[in-house]
């Protein structure tokens, strides 16, 4: 998938999900094709007609998965789908899921920068930071005041100084 052109894939997205949905595992993990899926749909956007639909179908996959690691891989990516094409409702959604996952076993403590990629995506993106502090509550903006500092200092969003 990563050997075609953004606009190719983008364009035939659902498609892609369906081939990813009955591809065998055997030889390369499904987390890295709805990866490389989510990446490609970011950077050349989908037919509107399709876009709440293939959201759906790949978020209902990803949110199944066991392994943090993978888990959060997908997360990363898809994140920025529903923060440029969709309201409050789904990112929030979106960001629930991800605390769900990296809450058991601390396993945020091993995705950090991950998780400051997710808070960039979605600073960089929704500008009304009075939505942004309304979703999921307490958590995320305890998530994102807990990395601040560092993703400040990478210069990826300026500072509130």
């Amino acid at each position: 998938m990563s050997s075609f052109r953004p606009e190719f894939v983008s364009a035939r997205a659902v498609q892609f999900c369906e081939l990813i949905k009955e591809c065998e595992e055997a030889g390369f993990p499904k987390f890295e094709l709805y990866k490389t899926l989510g990446m490609n749909v970011v950077l050349s956007d989908p037919p509107m007609d399709c876009r709440l639909a293939l959201l759906n179908d790949v978020w209902k996959i990803v949110m199944k998965l066991k392994n943090p690691a993978e888990y959060i891989l997908c997360a990363e990516v898809w994140v920025e789908f529903p923060v440029k094409h969709f309201g409050k409702r789904e990112v929030n959604a979106m960001l629930g899921d991800i605390i769900k996952h990296m809450t058991p076993d601390r396993a945020f403590e091993v995705h950090y920068p991950q998780l400051q990629s997710i808070i960039v995506k979605v600073l960089s993106h929704m500008h009304d930071f009075s939505i942004v502090f309304a979703m999921v509550g307490q958590s995320v903006l305890a998530l994102a005041l807990h990395l601040w500092p560092s993703v400040v200092h990478s210069g990826q969003i300026p500072s509130l100084h």
